[in-house]
Order: C-alpha cells, then sequence, then structure tokens
C-alpha cells in the first residue's frame, strides 16, 4: 500500500520512479505492475566500477551477462 502510495504521488507530481532494491525478477515485475518506470538492483547485475561501467556504455558490441 505504501508503495503504491509513493508511486502514485510521484506520477500525480509529474515525476517518474526509480525504485532501488529489485533483488529479484519477481520484484522487477511487481514493480513494473505498480507503475514504476525504472528499477536496479541484483535482478539486472552486480555492481561494477565507474571505469567497467564507462567500458560497457563506449563498447560497439552488446553482451548478455548472465
Amino acid at each position: 500500500m505504501i508503495l503504491r502510495s509513493i508511486i502514485g504521488l510521484a506520477h500525480d507530481l509529474g515525476m517518474d520512479v526509480v525504485a532501488e532494491g529489485a533483488e529479484t525478477d519477481s520484484d522487477a515485475v511487481e514493480l513494473y505492475q505498480l507503475g514504476c518506470e525504472y528499477a536496479q538492483g541484483y535482478a539486472f547485475g552486480e555492481p561494477v566500477s565507474a571505469e567497467v561501467a564507462r567500458s560497457l556504455l563506449t563498447s560497439n558490441r552488446l553482451e548478455t551477462v548472465r
């Protein structure tokens, strides 16, 4: 109930919502179903250093990490 209210308030204020701590696929699905536009957490991958992130963003090839 609280999470739904926070997401609704953000949307009423014209804001997108970023949720932190999506640890499982079911967490990510639930956040999506509640209207959360963005999420981050271990469901999407482990943390990486700024150097690794920069390398991933500037790379010309796509890789699946699992």
